[in-house]
C-alpha cells in the first residue's frame, strides 16, 4: 500500500490510503479504500475490516455489505440507527469474516445499471487484492439491506449486462459470488407500488418523487429488467432472505414472492419472515440480532464453515 498519491493513469492505486488500524474486537481497519475509478464520475471508496485471525495461510472469506436509502440516500460511513444499535457489522467480523463496506452510484449521479456495475466491480477488486489483504477470494458473499438487498440480488442474479463491458479493474476476475444476504429488499419492482414511499421509518430521507421512478430514469430498463423476481432459475448462489412482517416501506410481500419464484425455479433458497417494521425495528424485544445469527448461520453453511459462527458472544447493543 501507498501513502503518496500517484499518477492518474494508474487507476485505483493513484489514490493513498492509511495503513490499517485496530478495530475494537482486534481487526485491522482501511478505511477510504478507491475500488473503482471511471472517468466522468467520482472514485468510489469502501472500507475494509478483515479479522486479526486472517493471515496468507487462512484467508478470511469476504462479506460485501451494500447498504440501502432507496438508491438516492446513503453511504458506506452510515448504518441505519437499528442496524448501528445491535452492532450488525461487528458481529460479521467477530464471526470471521473480512467485511467490505462499499460507496456505490446513486441513481441521481448515473443512471441504473451504475450501482449494479459497481458491486460487481468492488467483487473482482477484492479479488484481485485479496492476497495483500489476507482475503479468501473464492468465499465471497454479498449482503444487502433495503435498496442495498435488491443491488445484492441483481449482481448474483441478472444475467443481461453479462454481454456488455465491465466498469472498474480486474476484467480478467469473477463477478460470481457463493452467496447472498438480502435484507428487506424491493424483488418484484412492477407490483411494489407508490404508498410506501411516504411511510414512516427512520431510513425515510427527503422524497421528491417515487424512488423507483428514480431508478428507472435514464436505465432504459424496464421494471421487470429491474427485478431481481425475473431472473429467479437454477445455478444462481444461495439466497438467504429476511423480512419483517410490519414492513412499511417495503411490503413483506416482496420477499414471499421473490422466495416462491426461487423455490419454483429449483434455486437453493432459505427464508426468514418476522415482525418488525423495515430495518426490523420493534417496540418490544428487539429481533435485529436472532436476524442477523440466523444469516450468519446460512453464510457459514454455504462457505463451508460449519460450526463457525460464535458472532454474538461478547457483544452488546449501543445504548
Amino acid at each position: 500500500m501507498s501513502t503518496v498519491p500517484g499518477p492518474l493513469s494508474d487507476g485505483t492505486r493513484a489514490f493513498p490510503f492509511d495503513p490499517p488500524l485496530v478495530g475494537d474486537l482486534g481487526e485491522r481497519r482501511w478505511h477510504s479504500i478507491a475500488y473503482s475509478c471511471e472517468a466522468g464520475y467520482r472514485p468510489l471508496f469502501l472500507d475494509l475490516r478483515v479479522p486479526d485471525s486472517a493471515s496468507e495461510a487462512s484467508p478470511a472469506p469476504v462479506v460485501v455489505w451494500v447498504h440501502g436509502g432507496g438508491w438516492v440516500h446513503g453511504s458506506r460511513r452510515r448504518q441505519s440507527p437499528n442496524l448501528h444499535t445491535h452492532r450488525v457489522l461487528d458481529r460479521i467480523v467477530r464471526d470471521g469474516f473480512a467485511v467490505a463496506v462499499l460507496d456505490y452510484r446513486l441513481a441521481k449521479e448515473a443512471a441504473f445499471p451504475a450501482p449494479l456495475m459497481d458491486v460487481r466491480a468492488s467483487v473482482r477488486w477484492l479479488r484481485g487484492n485479496a492476497v495483500e489483504f489476507c482475503l479468501d477470494p473464492n468465499r465471497i458473499a454479498l449482503w444487502g439491506e433495503s435498496a442495498g438487498a435488491h443491488l445484492v440480488t441483481m449482481a448474483a442474479l441478472c444475467d443481461r449486462l453479462d454481454p456488455e463491458p465491465r466498469s472498474g479493474e480486474h476484467p480478467e476476475q469473477s463477478e460470481d459470488v457463493q452467496a447472498v444476504v438480502e435484507w428487506y429488499g424491493p424483488a418484484d419492482l412492477a407490483l411494489f407500488g407508490t404508498g410506501a414511499a411516504t411511510a414512516e421509518s427512520e431510513e425515510r430521507g427527503p422524497i421528491d418523487e417515487h424512488p423507483i421512478m428514480t431508478l428507472m430514469a435514464g436505465s432504459g430498463w424496464t421494471a421487470a429488467q429491474l427485478s431481481p423476481i425475473s431472473y429467479a432459475r437454477v445455478g444462481i448462489p444461495p439466497v438467504f432472505i429476511a423480512h419483517g412482517t410490519e414492513d412499511q416501506q417495503v411490503p413483506v410481500e416482496q420477499s414471499r414472492m421473490l422466495y416462491g419464484a426461487l423455490l419454483a425455479a429449483g434455486a437453493d433458497a432459505e427464508y426468514l419472515e418476522t415482525i418488525g417494521d423495515h430495518v426490523f425495528v420493534t417496540h418490544g424485544e428487539p429481533i435485529l440480532p436472532h436476524v442477523t445469527q440466523r444469516s450468519l448461520d446460512f453464510l457459514n453453511r454455504h462457505l463451508n464453515r460449519p460450526g463457525a459462527s460464535a458472532a454474538g458472544e461478547g457483544l452488546q447493543a449501543v445504548p
